[in-house]
């Protein structure tokens, strides 16, 4: 999750990124996922990075899928595979892991850092949402709007941080103002790191060398 994959200009800026709201949208397959995927496994396991995080260690993150299944086709096809620590480095104090399932479906990643990554999905209603606290909530492709506001609460006791990656395909106003504003006075959060992301950005890594 740290070295496995050369960066993007674009990726390392939201990767590095210490803004509490982060929003990434591009088209598909430019590695915006992916790049999400790596940040929250390093804030995860990089206790180095705690303390200018949080006022307190980080005990619960949340990563948000469409689906359950969704959820479950992801950690297998791209966690595990190309981001979390294998081999030897799956008992590591630091980067260890293991997850956690309910049934055939992914609930859980537990690092022995002591954070747990929760995967959750867009069709629990907000009621189902009001659970706990997290330090950092993630979610993957556009999520409908009206979820928003009850994990943003989530996030306040924590002084937590939230990031989305999405390709723009559900049409919601709210979203459109957030990215693309009519006018200074009409956009949504306009503290958050807003990145667009197209194909020519992926021309290059950041070190210069050529992506295909």
């Amino acid at each position: 999750h740290i070295y496995g994959l050369k960066h993007y200009e674009w990726s390392w800026k939201f990767f590095t990124s210490t803004n509490r709201f982060c929003f990434l949208c591009s088209a598909n397959q430019v590695g915006k996922s992916s790049s999400q995927i790596r940040k929250v496994i390093d804030w995860a396991t990089d206790k180095t990075k705690w303390p200018s995080l949080w006022r307190t260690p980080p005990r619960q993150f949340w990563y948000l899928y469409p689906s359950r299944p969704v959820s479950t086709v992801e950690y297998y096809e791209k966690w595990v595979p190309e981001f979390l620590p294998r081999g030897s480095m799956i008992n590591d104090p630091q980067y260890g892991w293991e997850p956690e399932f309910k049934g055939k479906e992914i609930w859980a990643i537990h690092f022995k850092s002591g954070v747990s990554i929760y995967f959750k999905s867009y069709e629990m209603d907000s009621q189902s949402l009001q659970t706990s606290s997290a330090h950092y909530i993630a979610a993957d492709e556009e999520l409908p709007y009206h979820l928003f506001h009850e994990i943003r609460s989530r996030l306040t006791a924590t002084y937590g941080y939230f990031s989305m990656v999405f390709t723009a395909t559900l049409g919601q106003l709210e979203w459109k103002r957030t990215m693309e504003p009519a006018n200074p006075q009409d956009e949504l959060h306009p503290k958050a790191l807003k990145i667009q992301v197209s194909m020519y950005d992926c021309l290059y890594y950041r070190d210069g060398s050529k992506s295909f």
